[in-house]
């Protein structure tokens, strides 16, 4: 998808907004608006506190990874055998018996030649190694993050031990924090302790809380919604009753329902405004809810799935003009008459979910990564101006 930074989008009147665009994973750390999947590092004190075995030593140097401003302090590694362990209280317990541990760390290979680091995870001293598993790691290269998952019922005990085979060269060992996770079968964005369902997306004006306790994520800690009612939203009313646009980024995997929402100021029946991917013969749409009645304004083009969308609809109250573009083009105005103040229940942002509910299948199978609400109406030239802007990291 060749996903880069990219420009600011417009800001004026923006209510709510979110962008889970960014690889977090891929590139070693947390985005402004995506902090990662929600996960605990178990890990509780940083490498340069764990213990070294006999024969091995450590040397201290001042190298900073750059490139990931996070970690500034780094330890060089020189030896043959370099044993580093922690005990980690209750991590398998808190596994559980079928559960696996994910054990992730930084290092760089200055060296001519590449090297193997291997890490065990419940290794017993005078016994077998279990979990044991090797990674090999360029020469002269750059910063990386290595991981390994064992399952959790092959682990003797509750140490973990890395070892950087190095042939007496030297290894660069970010000497921060490891992150050692259970359940996850993969290593996520770097967290010191716990991050939370309501601290992994960040509202981009800072003025709302998200919640995606409802939500699934893939091994690059990007939100995957699964079609069967998987969905993130806010914790509070939004207050949109008047002027709005709504606009999205997504990729649907395919269709779920007779209608898919993909965001949403209130997911009740004939409540709030719905930007829909489809409803019926795969028509976009935007439903305006009044309470006791809605309406539906939409466009007679089919979206196909599995390709990358960036879709805005606007209305205006003054004039009851309803606006829809597709990757920055205007594609329909239509003059609906709808006057009327919008009526809120609950008025939470939402995004996947439709009015049918919030655990059924009318729901978005796909990705979402950029989601924005104003309480305005965007003109062509800021809508176009966005586009361009997404257009840099998206393959519209």
């Amino acid at each position: 998808m060749g996903l880069t930074r990219g420009g600011h989008l417009h800001k004026d009147n923006l209510k709510f907004g979110f962008d889970t665009g960014y690889p977090a994973y891929s590139i070693g750390h947390k985005t402004l608006s995506n902090q990662g999947e929600p996960t605990q590092n178990y890990a509780t004190t940083d490498l340069g506190s764990w213990t070294v075995e006999s024969g091995a030593s450590r040397l201290s140097t001042s190298e900073t990874y750059k490139k990931q401003p996070v970690y500034k302090v780094r330890s060089k590694v020189g030896q043959v055998w370099v044993a580093l362990n922690e005990t980690i209280s209750g991590l398998r317990t808190a596994a559980g018996s079928s559960g696996n541990i994910t054990f992730s760390i930084y290092v760089r290979n200055p060296n001519a030649s590449a090297y193997n680091l291997s890490t065990y995870l419940g290794h017993d001293w005078g016994s077998n190694s279990y979990g044991s598993n090797t990674r090999s790691i360029a020469a002269y290269s750059d910063w990386q993050r290595l991981q390994w998952t064992v399952d959790q019922s092959s682990m003797n005990n509750d140490y973990i031990e890395f070892r950087p085979y190095t042939n007496n060269a030297d290894i660069y060992l970010d000497f921060t924090m490891p992150q050692v996770e259970i359940n996850k079968g993969h290593a996520t964005p770097f967290v010191t302790g716990t991050r939370s369902n309501t601290t992994s997306i960040v509202d981009l004006t800072n003025t709302v809380g998200i919640d995606v306790t409802d939500a699934s994520f893939d091994s690059n800690s990007h939100i995957d919604l699964d079609g069967t009612g998987d969905h993130f939203h806010t914790n509070t009313n939004c207050g949109i009753t008047g002027d709005i646009t709504l606009e999205a980024v997504f990729n649907e995997d395919g269709a779920t329902a007779p209608h898919t929402t993909v965001i949403c100021t209130d997911t009740d029946y004939q409540y709030g405004a719905k930007l829909m991917s489809y409803k019926n013969s795969n028509r976009y749409a935007l439903w305006l809810g009044f309470g006791s009645s809605n309406y539906l304004a939409a466009v007679d083009t089919t979206l196909n799935n599995n390709t990358m969308y960036h879709l805005v609809s606007s209305w205006d109250q003054s004039t009851g003009v309803v606006k829809f573009y597709l990757n920055g083009v205007l594609t329909s105005t239509q003059s609906t008459s709808q006057t009327s103040a919008l009526s809120l229940n609950t008025g939470k942002i939402t995004i996947g979910a439709d009015y049918h509910g919030l655990s059924n299948s009318y729901a978005l199978n796909g990705k979402v990564y950029v989601g924005r609400i104003y309480d305005s109406v965007l003109t062509d030239d800021q809508v176009k101006a966005n586009f361009n802007i997404l257009k840099k990291r998206f393959s519209f």
